[in-house]
Parts: C-alpha cells; structure tokens; sequence
C-alpha cells in the first residue's frame, strides 16, 4: 500500500491515494456514510488472524495473543471543555502514577516472529460491566 511506503500520517488524503474517488467523496463517505461496526470489527479480527496464522505456517514460529488496558489521557474534563468527548471519567493511570481524566482503551494485539497485529480495540465502558 502506497500510504504506508511513504509514511501513513492519518490523514484522509493518504487514503484518497488509494481510492478510485476524490478524497472530499472518501471524507464526505466516512463522516457520513453508514457504517456496521459489527461487520468491521470482524473482517478485521479476521483478516489479523489469517495474515499471522500464515505466516506462523511459513516460519513455524508460535501464535501469541495479548490483551493490554491503556488510558487516552484528555487536557480537561468535558463539563470544561467546548468540545465534550463522550465516555471519559477520571481513571487511574499506571503510566503516569495518578488519576488523570480520560477514557480507557482495551486492545488485542495478535502476533507471530516479527510481525503484531491489532485484532480488537474498543472503549471500555464501566457501566456496561
């Protein structure tokens, strides 16, 4: 993919490089576009799982799955800030040693020699348990 060869920087145009439609088109597409996070969420645990299992076959290595609790730390709470981001609270820090104000991010990392994976990442909600 020609964005990561230059240096993906996160931006839509380095994924209008890649599309056949004008990035505005791509941006309008993802701002507003209809989208089924179920269907998403699976292609891409999938497609991680397939990409390391082949390659464990190749390198006859073993498969590691790794599961990690991070905080996304926000400048201000959001009864603060003109921009309230939902689902932040204040929370505990390992990193920094202290309660920050922010939101945590579970993720799923799949690996195999060299090579990691993301399989699953989502916003952990207390009050769903």
């Amino acid at each position: 993919m020609r964005a990561v060869e230059k240096g993906f920087t996160g931006k839509i145009s380095d994924f209008a490089e890649q599309a056949d439609c004008h990035r505005t088109a791509l941006g309008r597409f993802i701002s507003i576009g209809k989208w089924d996070e179920g269907v998403i969420r699976d292609y891409i645990k999938n497609a991680a799982y397939e990409c390391i299992l082949k390659h464990s076959q190749e390198i006859e290595k073993p498969i590691f799955f790794s599961f990690d609790v991070a905080v996304n730390v926000k400048a201000k709470p959001s009864r603060q800030a003109r921009r309230p981001v939902q689902g932040t609270a204040y929370v505990f820090s390992h990193l920094e040693g202290k309660v920050v104000w922010g939101r945590q991010v579970m993720a799923g990392m799949i690996s195999c020699g060299s090579i990691a994976l993301n399989c699953a990442i989502q916003r952990y909600d207390k009050d769903l348990g």
